[in-house]
């Protein structure tokens, strides 16, 4: 019945439905009209001895989480001590984004290498202690 309720007047099935940039439609999400998601989200890795840092400028969201948890597995592979996360840079973070730093904590302890948040944006750091995950900032 609720099939029958969204055929379109063509009749035919609907098709996926994806959220992008606050535009809602039809369509993978990847075809929805929007910047490149490189454009969204600068990743930088650095490689200090045992420590490996990530820093992050621009958003971190539904859009953009898959870059930055390749960009752990990366620095995973090279097989640091620790990695630190400089999120100085983001201006923007959702839900998803902060279940990509405790993704990337979890990941990362499950091979015993520390991660921190060692910068954070006012919005990352309030967002994180709204959350109460404010142990993934380096300064607790």
């Amino acid at each position: 019945m609720l099939d029958q309720q969204l055929t379109d007047s063509a009749g035919l099935a609907p098709a996926k439905w994806g959220y992008a940039g606050g535009v809602v439609g039809r369509g993978p999400m990847s075809e929805v009209a929007g910047p490149d998601r490189a454009q969204l989200l600068q990743i930088e890795t650095r490689y200090d001895g045992t420590e490996t840092t990530i820093i992050l400028d621009g958003e971190l969201d539904i859009r953009t989480v898959e870059r930055f948890l390749a960009s752990v597995q990366d620095a995973l592979e090279t097989q640091p001590g620790s990695i630190a996360v400089d999120a100085r840079g983001v201006a923007f973070l959702d839900s998803s984004g902060l279940a990509a730093f405790l993704h990337a904590r979890s990941a990362t302890g499950a091979v015993g290498v520390r991660f921190r948040i060692s910068e954070a944006s006012p919005k990352v750091r309030r967002i994180a202690e709204v959350a109460g995950v404010a142990e993934l900032l380096g300064d607790n």
